[in-house]
């Protein structure tokens, strides 16, 4: 059992939605990170659960693009508390394959179930388009948010 996970959300294939997996992949390159924190990319609905609601880690940091209301590469961290998260509507959905962050809590929820503590880092993107390029604005954020990361897992 690791005592915490870093999970990168979104689709790289849709380019600022990619900004998860590269704030991990700097975090893996640049910090050294201790042994019981593990990266987890590419993060599908089934991880997001199995991380989340597996009672496997204490602490979860999400990294994901988020509808902020902010300019491009601007970023928060934030708690649930301070979160409104958006989802799809799992009755018309009908698979947890297409869940969300939002659906996955709410699962948690329903079913009474022990999350971990978690913190979100969340990024404004600039674009969602079909495309592995991060706009500028975005990669620029990198290196502060992944300096927020671990800072707060020396919080810890």
């Amino acid at each position: 059992m690791s005592d915490l996970a870093i999970l990168a959300l979104g689709n790289p294939l849709r380019g600022d939605d990619g900004v998860g997996n590269a704030v991990l992949a700097e975090l893996d390159r640049k910090y050294k990170l201790s042994p019981g924190v593990d990266l987890l990319y590419d993060c599908s609905s089934g991880d997001v659960l199995d991380a989340l609601l597996g009672g496997r880690y204490r602490k979860a940091i999400v990294v994901d693009a988020a509808e902020l209301g902010r300019r491009p590469g601007e970023w928060m961290l934030f708690n649930l508390q301070n979160a409104v998260l958006s989802g799809i509507d799992m009755a018309h959905c009908g698979s947890l394959h297409d869940a969300s962050l939002a659906e996955t809590l709410a699962l948690g929820e329903a079913l009474s179930m022990k999350m971990p503590e978690i913190v979100i880092a969340g990024v404004q993107p600039q674009e969602l388009r079909w495309s592995t390029e991060i706009s500028e604005d975005v990669r620029q954020s990198i290196p502060e948010v992944c300096t927020a990361i671990y800072q707060e897992l020396s919080t810890n």
